[in-house]
């Protein structure tokens, strides 16, 4: 919210789409991203709700890395006894990593042109409206002109044609 200028507490409505997401996150695979013993099946899908909501939403990256900073503090402030598995996100990456890897694997479900060069962008873009449409969670993209926004539609089109489409999804 401070970098929205709101300096308001987080609203409920993000925080019920963070913790839907996280579920679907779950169901979609997210909690086996690197299964151990000490880790919390929640912990990984969490962090992609809360980063789905807020993280892909700031325009920059230094306050992309605040917010992680800020996530890691609050991992770092939970009770290991009362709510254990989540201290493997706390060194400094480790989120931005199962984001990373998780938008590359789904991206990497997606049939492009040949041609089409999958930067971060079109990845991002791809990600995050997919997430949204299978979902179900109203999206805007916005961006400059040339910010992979009608590709990526395109690239969405051509992909989501039920029994059809290039992929099974």
């Amino acid at each position: 919210r401070e970098a929205e200028g709101d300096h308001s507490a987080v609203s409920l409505r993000d925080i019920h789409r963070a913790m839907r997401l996280a579920i679907w996150f779950q169901k979609f695979g997210a909690s086996k991203i690197d299964p151990g013993n000490a880790r919390h099946p929640l912990s990984a899908p969490i962090a992609l709700g809360l980063a789905h909501v807020f993280y892909f939403r700031l325009p920059s990256s230094a306050l992309r890395s605040d917010l992680m900073r800020l996530l890691r503090l609050e991992v770092m402030a939970t009770d290991k006894e009362t709510d254990p598995g989540f201290e493997w996100l706390q060194p400094v990456g480790v989120m931005e990593k199962i984001v990373m890897s998780t938008m590359k694997g789904l991206c990497s479900k997606l049939t492009v042109e040949e041609g089409v060069a999958m930067n971060a962008a079109l990845m991002e873009n791809l990600y995050v409206t997919l997430v949204c449409i299978c979902n179900r969670v109203p999206c805007f993209v916005v961006g400059k002109p040339g910010s992979s926004k009608t590709l990526m539609m395109q690239v969405l089109v051509s992909n989501l044609q039920g029994e059809q489409s290039p992929n099974p999804f």
